[in-house]
């Protein structure tokens, strides 16, 4: 899937919507504002993004992707692949928590649905995979092993469902960074 390319008002939107969540949550995103701040017309914002979870949704993959870019530069070499992966969702996670409101914001964006915000959500996955890839020592999908693949989306899932049970209270930092942790032994890991 390929990545969409934004232009200087998409990433306008993003910002001003990021900046919301960040001070309020998901309720303190409202389009009307977005789009004022934004310095754009309403209509443009829906030209951009379809809903107010596509917009939130698309400003985790613009974050996930500016994670990237950062993460690239740690040096992996003193731990084991399976490590570096754990490592790697541990770090991501750390980084929703760090920013709550939109941690939760965003989540609750990406558990709402929809096509077009399934499409970013695909989108900030392939970017995950990416670098889970990376950090096992391959450069592409292509080389590796179908058993590997599934062990990387069922992480995802993994990951993506301990995030929920974060952002709605159920489980606490150090419990996601555990189950991350295990999950990642167990699927990686080899142990059976």
């Amino acid at each position: 899937m390929t990545q969409v390319q934004l232009d200087e008002k998409a990433q306008r939107i993003l910002g001003v919507a990021f900046e919301l969540a960040e001070e309020g949550g998901f309720d303190a995103v409202r389009l009307r504002d977005v789009a004022d701040q934004a310095g754009v017309a309403l209509g443009t914002l829906y030209s951009r993004f379809s809903s107010k979870e596509e917009m939130l949704v698309a400003a985790l993959d613009e974050s996930t992707r500016t994670f990237e870019a950062v993460i690239s530069d740690l040096s992996w070499s003193d731990t084991d692949p399976v490590q570096r992966v754990a490592d790697l969702l541990a770090l991501a996670a750390r980084a929703l928590f760090n920013r709550p409101n939109f941690g939760r914001a965003v989540l609750r964006a990406a558990a709402a649905g929809g096509e077009a915000t399934t499409y970013r959500i695909y989108s900030h996955q392939a970017t995950m995979r990416r670098l889970m890839l990376r950090c096992l020592g391959h450069a592409d999908e292509a080389a590796v092993d179908a058993q590997t693949l599934q062990g990387l989306r069922w992480l995802q899932q993994l990951s993506f469902a301990s995030l929920l049970g974060w952002a709605n209270g159920m489980l606490s930092e150090d419990e996601v960074i555990e189950n991350l942790q295990a999950a990642t032994e167990r699927l990686l890991g080899g142990d059976s």
